[in-house]
C-alpha cells in the first residue's frame, strides 16, 4: 500500500520548478548629454525585470568584466544580429533588452527592444516618449511589464 501512496503522492505534487530564461539589460545607447539619465533609466530597467518572475535577471555584478565589454559594444552600435548573439552567448543568457535614450526638439524617447538571443530576432518593443526624464521614469513599470509580456 505505501509504494502507492508514493506513486499517487509523485503525481499529485508538482515537480521541481522549470529554471526561468536568463535576461541580461543592455545599458542604454544614448548622447553623452544624456549618460547620467540613461546610466539611470538602465538601473530601473534592470529592477523592474528583477522584479519579474518570468526572467532570472543577469546583473552586471554576475557579468564581471564582461560588462565594460558589453559597454563598449553597444557604444560602438551593437545593432548588427551577429554582435547581439556573440554578447548574448558570452554572458550566457537567453534573452536581452537593449535600448536607446533619445531627444527629438524637447521630448526624451525611450526605446526599448526584447531580443531572444538563440534567434537574434525581437521579441517585442516598447517606446515612451516625456518632456522629461523623471515621466519617462515613471512610466518605466508599466512599459517593462509590456515589453516582457
Amino acid at each position: 500500500m505505501r509504494p502507492l501512496a508514493l506513486v499517487v503522492a509523485s503525481l499529485l505534487l508538482p515537480g521541481p520548478a522549470a529554471a526561468k530564461p536568463t535576461l541580461v539589460v543592455a545599458p542604454l545607447q544614448s548622447a553623452k548629454r544624456d549618460k547620467e539619465n540613461a546610466d539611470t533609466l538602465g538601473e530601473m530597467i534592470r529592477i523592474q525585470v528583477g522584479k519579474s518572475d518570468r526572467y532570472t535577471l543577469v546583473t552586471p555584478e554576475d557579468m564581471g568584466a564582461i560588462d565594460e565589454e558589453l559597454k563598449r559594444q553597444l557604444s560602438g552600435g551593437c545593432d548588427e544580429a551577429s554582435c547581439i548573439a556573440d554578447l548574448g552567448g558570452a554572458l550566457g543568457a537567453q534573452f536581452m533588452i537593449t535600448g536607446k535614450l533619445k531627444r527629438m526638439g524637447k521630448r526624451y524617447i525611450l526605446l526599448l527592444k526584447l531580443v531572444d538571443i538563440e534567434k537574434v530576432k525581437a521579441i517585442n518593443t516598447e517606446s515612451v516618449m516625456a518632456a522629461d526624464p523623471e515621466v519617462l521614469l515613471d512610466l518605466l513599470e508599466s512599459k517593462i511589464a509590456q515589453l516582457l509580456g
